[in-house]
C-alpha cells in the first residue's frame, strides 16, 4: 500500500462494517433483479423484456443509466476549479427539449414494426450496409464513452479501499457482467430502478452531510455556504456569449444540447433499447419524457459540489483538509467525492454512499453490455431471418456480454494510462487537477453520435433518403471531422492523411462504376478536413505539422466546445451523404440498392 495511505489509516472512517453494507446491498439487488427478471425463454424476452415492462420502471432505468456514477462523483468536481460554476446545468434544458421530440416524433416510428434497435430501422430504409455501419459507430462510441465510466467507478474503489486501480477496474466489470448475464434487459431495468432510488438517496445524503459538517457551529449552515459560493461566482449559470469554443453557454444548451439529446435518447441503443421494452408507443413516450426529472438530481449533485468547495477551501477547520486529502484532490479533482467519503463520513453513511456510487455505475455498465451484446448478435446472425434458435442466441448473447466487458475494462485501463501520463506532465509543469473525466466521457461519445443521428434523419425523413451505396464514406468523414478539431498534433494530421488515402483507395476499388465521379466528390471533403485540422485562427494561416514551427496542441487551432460535436458530425454526415450518394427521392421504405 502507498506509505501516505498507511500514515493516515487511523483517520479513515471507511472500515469493514461499511463493506458489510455494500455487500448486503449488492446481494439484495442481485437477488431481487433475478426474481423480477422471470424466465428468459426467447431472444425477445432477453433483449426486449417481452415488451411488457411498465413505463415507470423504464423511466427510472433511463434516469439511472443516463446519470451514472459520473454525475454523483464528477459533477461536484466540476465546481472545484477556480472557474467552476453551475453553468453545466444549462445543458439540461436541451436534453428536456430533445426528450419531447423523441417521444412524439421518433417513438411512433420505432413501434411501427418489430425491431430491436434504431439501426435496424435505418437498415430497413437505407439498406443493410447503412444499418451495419451505424451499429459499428454505436459500438465504437459505446466503448469509448463507457470505458471512462468504468474508470471513474474504479477510482472511487481505489481511493476508498486502497485496492490497485487495475483490480478495481476488473471488479467493477465483473459485477456488471453478473447482472446482465442473469436475465437480460429485464434484470437490467429492474436493478436500474433500485439503483435510481439509491442514487437519489445518496445524492441528497451527501449534500446534507456536507452542510451538517460545515463550520462554525457544526450544524446545518446553508446560508453560510450560499454566501461564500455567491461571492466566488459559483452560482453563475447563464452565459449568453455566442462562442462555439465554449461548452456551457445558453446557446450550447438550447441548440447543441438539444441536437445531442436527439442522438442520445433517440439513436443510442443503450437508452433506446429501454423504450422498446414498453407495452406501446404511448407508454414509451411517457417513459422518455418523464425521465427529464433526472435533471433535478444533476442540480443536486452540482449543489453538493458547491458545498464541498466551501467545506474544503473556505471552512477554516483545523486539519481540513489534511495533508493526504489536499494532495489527492490537488493531483486529480475527480477524487474529491471519494476522498470526502473516506475521511469525513461515518462508516455507515460512507457504506451507503459507496453503494450509491456503485449503483449509478453498474446501471450504466450493464446497460451498455446488454446493448453491445444485442448489436453483436445482430452482426453475427447474418441476413434477417437466419436465426439460430432462441436457446443458442441467448447463450451467444451471454458470451458477448463477457467479451464486451473485457473490452470495456481494457479501454478503462488504457484511459488510466493516458491520464497517468497527463498527470506526470502536469506535475513536471507544476499544474494539477486538469482533465475532468465527465468532459472526457461526454466528448468521446461525440465522435460517433453525430454520424448516427445523421443516418437516422436520412432514414426518417422520406425526402432526405439516399441509396445505401456510399454512406460508409459519409460516416467516416463525419468521424474524421470531429477528430480533426479535437486533435492537432502532428500524429493526428498523419492519421487523417492515412484515413483520407484509405477512403480514396476504397472508392477506387469498391465502386468501379462510379470511381471517377465519386472520388471527385470525395476529395473536397478530405481536403477540407485536413485544412480544418491545421488552419490557425491567428491570421488564418496553415501550420505545417512537421518540423520546426509546425505548431502543436498549444497553438491557436480551430476548436469547438464538446456539446457542438454532435451537431457538426450530423451536419457533415447529411451533407456528405447528399453529395456522395444517389437520392432516393422519397421512394418509401424499400431497401436501397447495393444493400
Amino acid at each position: 500500500m502507498d506509505p501516505l495511505l498507511e500514515s493516515v489509516r487511523d483517520q479513515v472512517q471507511f472500515t469493514w462494517p461499511a463493506w458489510l453494507i455494500i455487500a448486503a446491498y449488492m446481494i439484495f439487488t442481485t437477488w431481487l433483479g433475478h426474481r423480477l427478471s422471470g424466465r428468459q425463454a426467447t431472444i425477445r424476452d432477453f433483449f426486449l423484456g417481452g415488451r411488457r415492462l411498465p413505463w415507470y420502471a423504464v423511466c427510472g432505468s433511463i434516469i439511472a443509466t443516463e446519470l451514472s456514477a459520473m454525475t454523483l462523483v464528477v459533477a461536484p468536481a466540476f465546481l472545484w476549479s477556480a472557474t467552476g460554476d453551475m453553468s453545466y446545468a444549462v445543458l439540461g434544458v436541451g436534453t428536456i427539449l430533445a426528450r419531447i421530440v423523441v417521444g412524439y416524433w421518433f417513438v411512433p416510428h420505432y413501434y411501427a414494426e418489430e425491431i430491436y434497435s434504431p439501426y435496424e430501422y435505418i437498415g430497413n430504409r437505407l439498406g443493410e450496409r447503412a444499418g451495419r455501419t451505424t451499429s459499428l459507430l454505436f459500438m465504437l462510441g459505446g466503448v469509448l464513452g463507457q470505458g471512462t465510466r468504468v474508470l471513474l467507478t474504479a477510482v472511487v474503489l481505489q481511493v476508498v479501499t486502497g485496492i490497485s486501480i487495475f483490480w478495481s477496474i476488473w471488479i467493477v466489470g465483473l459485477v456488471a457482467v453478473l447482472w446482465t448475464w442473469m436475465g437480460g434487459i429485464t434484470t437490467v431495468i429492474w436493478t436500474d430502478v433500485i439503483q435510481f432510488v439509491v442514487f437519489l438517496f445518496s445524492s441528497l445524503l451527501m449534500m446534507l452531510i456536507v452542510l451538517w459538517e460545515f463550520p462554525p457551529t457544526g450544524v446545518v449552515s446553508p446560508g453560510l455556504v450560499f454566501n461564500l459560493a455567491w461571492e466566488e461566482g459559483k452560482f453563475h449559470w447563464l452565459n449568453f456569449e455566442f462562442d462555439l469554443t465554449q461548452s456551457y453557454t445558453v446557446w450550447a444548451g438550447l441548440i447543441a444540447s438539444t441536437i445531442g439529446g436527439l442522438a442520445a435518447y433517440g439513436t443510442d441503443q443503450m437508452l433506446v433499447q429501454r423504450l422498446f421494452c414498453c407495452r406501446d408507443p404511448r407508454e414509451a413516450r411517457k417513459a422518455i419524457i418523464w425521465s427529464s426529472a433526472g435533471q433535478i438530481m444533476m442540480v443536486i449533485c452540482l449543489l453538493t459540489g458547491v458545498g464541498l468547495w466551501a467545506y474544503y477551501q473556505r471552512s477554516g477547520l483545523p486539519d481540513t483538509p489534511n495533508a493526504w486529502e489536499a494532495a489527492q484532490i490537488a493531483e486529480n479533482t475527480n477524487r474529491l467525492v471519494p476522498v470526502f467519503i473516506k475521511f469525513r463520513m461515518p462508516w455507515y453513511l460512507g457504506g451507503i454512499m459507496v453503494a450509491g456510487i456503485f449503483a449509478a455505475a453498474i446501471s450504466s455498465l450493464d446497460s451498455i453490455l446488454a446493448a453491445l451484446a444485442q448489436q453483436t448478435l445482430a452482426w453475427t446472425r447474418g441476413r434477417r431471418g437466419e436465426q439460430q434458435g432462441d436457446v443458442r442466441e441467448i447463450a451467444l448473447s451471454r458470451l458477448y456480454v463477457i467479451l464486451w466487458a473485457i473490452v470495456l475494462c481494457g479501454m478503462a485501463t488504457v484511459f488510466q494510462m493516458l491520464i497517468v501520463r497527463e498527470l506526470s506532465s502536469a506535475e513536471a509543469s507544476g499544474t494539477f487537477g486538469s482533465g475532468l473525466l465527465i468532459e472526457l466521457a461526454l466528448a468521446v461519445v461525440g465522435y460517433t453520435s453525430g454520424g448516427i443521428l445523421g443516418f437516422f434523419l436520412l432514414a426518417l425523413v422520406p425526402s432526405w433518403r439516399v441509396e445505401g451505396r456510399g454512406l460508409e464514406w459519409a460516416a467516416a468523414l463525419s468521424v474524421m471531422t470531429i477528430f480533426a478539431i479535437t486533435q492537432h498534433a502532428g500524429w493526428a494530421f498523419t492519421a487523417l492523411l492515412a484515413a483520407g488515402a484509405a477512403l480514396i483507395a476504397a472508392a477506387l476499388g469498391l465502386l468501379p462504376e462510379r470511381r471517377a465521379a465519386f472520388t471527385l466528390k470525395l476529395l473536397p471533403f478530405i481536403a477540407g478536413i485536413l485544412l480544418l485540422n491545421r488552419v490557425q485562427t491567428d491570421g488564418l494561416r496553415f501550420a505545417w505539422p512537421y518540423g520546426a514551427g509546425g505548431g502543436g496542441e498549444a497553438a491557436a487551432f480551430i476548436r469547438l466546445g464538446w456539446p457542438w460535436f454532435v451537431p457538426l458530425g450530423c451536419l457533415v454526415m447529411v451533407t456528405a451523404a447528399w453529395t456522395l450518394c444517389r437520392r432516393q427521392g422519397g421512394r418509401g421504405a424499400e431497401e436501397a440498392p447495393g444493400g
